[in-house]
């Protein structure tokens, strides 16, 4: 008898499509969110309020930490005015001062709280031709809430209003060695507007 014939393997399982599990598609991940720009740590900036007299104040502010900023401010220029006789009577003036600002939302920048201290002098010797000198000293003290806007690219405008106590006290002389003394204190507004750079 011959050999049996071989017999065909049987038939493998069938392979079709994977099932589908009906998963989502995936989303592109969201892209980082930028970074917030270091703080500046020095504004230099100037009054242009002042240079109508023409007086130039220049302030300069370090921050000495984040949320707090200290000012040195300077100023010197003239006032003209007129005397009881319609003549224009031209005073120098001289300042000096400081300010102490805390941020409470951004370092250096945005809404500032703060005071102020300046002491002001004022002088002249063109009283009556030349007759009369005078001279005034005064210090102003007083709070005051502002706010500090600082572009990308450096540029500032400062906005600070609050109120302030003045004190003073003047003397005037003549050239006969006569002299009058007067001093006065008050309450009254502070105001600053300042434009400027940031480093």
């Amino acid at each position: 008898m011959g050999a049996a014939p071989a017999q065909a393997p049987p038939p493998g399982p069938a392979y079709g499509p994977p099932p589908a599990y009906g998963y989502p598609p995936q989303e592109p991940p969201l892209p980082p969110a930028p970074k917030e720009p270091e703080p500046r740590d020095v504004s230099v900036t100037l009054s242009p309020l002042h240079l109508i007299f023409p007086v130039l104040e220049l302030t300069a502010e370090l921050r000495v930490v984040d949320g707090f900023g200290v000012s040195v401010l300077g100023g010197y220029g003239s006032i003209s005015v007129e005397d009881s006789l319609k003549q224009e009577v031209r005073f120098r003036v001289f300042e000096i001062g400081g300010q102490l600002s805390w941020y409470p939302l951004k370092p250096f920048d945005s809404l500032n709280v703060g005071a102020e201290l300046v002491y002001l002098n004022v002088d002249t010797d063109e009283l009556n031709d030349a007759k009369v000198s005078g001279v005034a000293e005064g210090v102003t003290i007083g709070p005051f809430v502002g706010y500090k806007l600082v572009t990308s690219g450096g540029f500032t405008f400062l906005a600070q209003g609050g109120f302030q106590y003045l004190a003073y006290e003047a003397e005037a002389r003549d050239s006969s060695g006569n002299s009058a003394q007067e001093s006065d204190s008050r309450w009254g507004p502070l105001l600053n507007l300042n434009i400027g750079w940031s480093f």
